[in-house]
């Protein structure tokens, strides 16, 4: 393989719904990010907590929960950054 073709995709995950939280949205995105990362980079935006928590392999940054527009509003400056 080429360099181009054995590099591995980026994918950003941003959600405030991921463990420490608990319920079926904060398990259904682990499961995204664990399945994610078998195949590309994950970068997991998240809240405080998740980072201990994340699967295996998975780059995080974790952001105040709350209020939600801090959330929002660092969320969007991270992710406009890393997709730079």
């Amino acid at each position: 393989m080429t360099g181009a073709q054995s590099r591995r995709q980026r994918v950003m995950l941003v959600s405030r719904n991921m463990p420490p939280l608990l319920g079926g949205m904060e398990r259904l995105n682990w499961h995204i990010a664990a399945e994610l990362v078998s195949a590309h980079d994950v970068l997991l935006v998240g809240p405080e907590g998740c980072a201990a928590l994340a699967p295996a392999n998975v780059e995080t940054t974790e952001l105040p929960l709350q209020p939600l527009w801090k959330f929002l509003l660092a969320g969007l400056r991270i992710a406009r950054r890393e997709a730079l």
